[in-house]
């Protein structure tokens, strides 16, 4: 699987590499040429590519917190956290909160 995340972050890089070398156009370009179908498909490529290095970032942020070299997600990337994952940890929290605390408060 290391391979395949490395030929998809190798993919994504050699990608974006002309973007930073101001060949917006010379892309542009290219991408105009493609059917709506190839657009698509692209797209999905894209779509793919990101969700791969998102999963890897959550892997590599969960291995920092288990070392302890991170100790909490939002003190490392706090403004890109996503709507999503706020609303999530929000949620997370509550039902914590509202869990007992211990085996005999259920049962007073």
């Amino acid at each position: 699987m290391s391979d395949t995340h490395d030929d998809r972050v190798k993919q994504l890089v050699e990608f974006l590499d002309p973007l930073v070398d101001d060949s917006f156009k010379i892309k542009f370009n290219e991408l105009s040429k493609y059917s709506k179908e190839e657009l698509k498909q692209h797209t999905q490529k894209l779509e793919d590519w990101a969700l791969a290095l998102g999963v890897a970032e959550q892997k590599q942020l969960q291995t920092g917190r288990l070392l302890g070299i991170i100790s909490d997600f939002n003190e490392f990337n706090c403004e890109n956290t996503n709507h999503h994952q706020q609303q999530q940890n929000h949620q997370n929290q509550q039902q914590q909160q509202q869990q007992p605390n211990g085996i005999f408060e259920n049962n007073i």
